[in-house]
């Protein structure tokens, strides 16, 4: 997703098809899911904004509420089946909601300053997806609980043991709701780590 452009495959073999939306601008992520209609929507994150489209990739629309402004930074869709609800986290403006599958969005948090390269990720809790989300930021792990509701946010830090970075995260084992961790080796001369 490094040139602009959004490809799909429908078969392992790896035959791909381009989608566009054919960009100058890096694309730093990318989700799909369904809107109220059944219509599969694609939703890429660009340096000039969130583009999407709902005829897979026939014309694409962009909104500029949101932009990945920094060339190296990672944002993490957080989309759950059948919700109207999808979250992105761009380390640059923190963490943002559309509550009608994308076609608008509005800022929840702002973090205050730029994560590193290594962090970013959002990881939705099985039972609440559309409530309860984790971040992984330069400064911990942050608990959401009322995404969809709120207005604004107030996260909660859960304290990584041993001063470790955040990075990639998942839910998985004990029945689907235990949030594993993965820790960056970055600036803070510590070994990565899994919790």
């Amino acid at each position: 997703t490094d040139f602009g452009t959004v490809d799909s495959t429908t078969n392992v073999a790896g035959t791909w098809t381009n989608l566009g939306p054919n960009l100058s601008s890096k694309i730093h992520g990318v989700c799909s899911g369904k809107d109220g209609s059944g219509n599969k929507v694609i939703l890429a994150l660009a340096e000039n904004g969130i583009w999407r489209t709902t005829n897979n990739g026939s014309s694409w629309t962009q909104n500029t509420a949101i932009k990945a402004t920094n060339g190296y930074t990672r944002e993490d869709f957080c989309w759950a089946a059948g919700s109207q609800y999808v979250y992105v986290y761009s380390q640059d403006s923190g963490l943002w909601r559309s509550s009608n599958y994308g076609s608008s969005w509005t800022n929840l948090w702002t973090t205050g300053s730029s994560d590193t390269n290594y962090t970013g990720y959002l990881a939705a809790l099985p039972s609440n997806p559309d409530n309860t989300l984790f971040i992984s930021t330069s400064s911990g792990v942050f608990k959401v609980t009322n995404a969809s509701t709120g207005s604004s946010v107030t996260p909660v830090n859960l304290n990584l043991p041993g001063g470790h970075t955040p990075g990639a995260m998942c839910f998985g084992g004990n029945g689907g709701y235990a949030l594993y961790v993965a820790t960056v080796s970055n600036d803070d001369g510590l070994a990565p780590a899994f919790y």
